[in-house]
């Protein structure tokens, strides 16, 4: 989830990456401090396929950012990533400890901890299948970490914990039932169904971008074993894996599917100044909006064809949850902004009766808020059912 990235005295600090003999020395954060006796900090983390991210919150506050490569981590054989999930960690307790503000030396204990994870997981934080980015099957991450740092352990999806953040504290506050819809190189969802999140009987629910749409198979694609090579009409066309006849909608209107659809016509804009050296660094994606934002009709196609999707996917999401809202969020919500009437249009044609569509205002530290209010409720149940015992 790193996307949309914020700016200013809470965005995300960069470290440089480690050295990739994987046992390399951990980040090393810095952290501005709070002012000492107040409650013990939570701790939480989003574990993605690029990078680690780590902070501590206080009260619904979150400090600054710690930002790892992932492929950086320390790791073992059995724990996979997880002792260099650990080593971050310490790192940025320790930033705390040695702050000014709080006093050198000063012993940071976290209340508990939050961990978001790109996969399948049940409500006891148990992952349904292993990661390729080393996050073993079962609760070995949760496990492994309780045990370093002594506290309850939250570990959740980590879509499940941006709409959560998202419904508490962002563009969701005073629903009861609100999707978060990521557009970003693919699909996501993460959605609350009566307050609470809503996860299917594994843990899988959200996958929206795997909604099926019927495609007709035309050919194959230039990289042999890349899929097929699919025609869907008014979706048009892309590279599919999904069963035969259908793709997944993420495979023809997802941000990667658009990028490659528009790097076979696309052309910067002549370098002529400082707009357009600026424009011709984005990304495929990027250049297709502002094009067609300015009237660009081959642009505008594709445009079209991303909205038709994206409504045909938030409309079948209306059909099945019925949400009070809709909130957009993920590296193409940037570039939207010019075609939210045409979409919200477009979903009140296609809906019985069409959700709220908004933006999502957290950006990427959605994940972030929603491990810190996960971490908080695990840890008074923990209290609630020790002082019933």
């Amino acid at each position: 989830m790193d996307q949309n990235h914020a700016t200013g005295p809470g965005a995300d600090k960069a470290v440089r990456p480690r050295r990739r003999d994987r046992q390399a020395r951990p980040c090393r954060p810095t952290f501005e401090g709070r002012a000492a006796g107040r409650p013990g900090p939570v701790l939480v983390a989003d574990l993605g396929a690029t990078y680690l991210r780590v902070a501590l919150a206080w009260d619904g506050e979150l400090g600054p950012v710690t930002r790892c490569h992932t492929t950086e981590l320390a790791i073992d054989p059995s724990l996979g990533v997880t002792p260099g999930i650990v080593d971050v960690m310490r790192e940025v307790l320790l930033g705390v400890a040695h702050s000014s503000i709080r006093g050198s030396g000063t012993h940071v204990e976290p209340l508990a901890i939050g961990l978001g994870v790109p996969a399948a997981v049940d409500t006891v934080g148990s992952v349904h299948q292993a990661l390729e980015i080393g996050v073993p099957a079962g609760t070995v991450v949760r496990d492994a970490i309780r045990a370093a740092f002594g506290v309850p352990v939250a570990v959740d999806n980590d879509a499940n914990l941006a709409a959560l953040g998202e419904h508490r504290r962002g563009a969701g506050r005073g629903t009861r039932n609100f999707i978060l819809l990521t557009l970003g190189t693919n699909i996501g969802m993460g959605a609350m169904v009566e307050e609470q999140i809503f996860r299917g009987a594994t843990g899988g629910a959200g996958e929206a971008g795997m909604l099926l749409v019927p495609a007709e198979t035309i050919g194959s694609p230039d990289v042999p074993g890349d899929g097929r090579l699919v025609d869907a009409g008014r979706l048009g066309v892309g590279i599919s894996r999904a069963p035969e006849g259908y793709a997944w909608i993420e495979e023809l209107v997802g941000g990667g599917a658009l990028a490659r659809a528009a790097e076979g016509w696309s052309t910067p804009p002549a370098a002529a100044g400082s707009h357009a050296s600026s424009s011709a660094r984005k990304r495929p994606s990027a250049r297709v909006f502002e094009q067609a934002a300015s009237g660009d009709m081959r642009a505008s196609e594709l445009v079209d064809r991303a909205i038709e999707g994206w409504a045909l996917t938030i409309a079948n999401l209306v059909a099945v949850l019925d949400p009070d809202a809709i909130a957009l969020s993920g590296g193409l919500v940037g570039d939207i902004a010019p075609f939210l009437d045409q979409l919200r249009r477009r979903v009140t044609e296609l809906s019985r009766v069409a959700p709220r569509i908004v933006v999502a205002e957290l950006g990427p530290r959605a994940g972030l808020y929603g491990a810190e209010i996960a971490a908080v409720r695990l840890a008074a149940e923990l209290r609630t059912d020790q002082g019933a015992a």
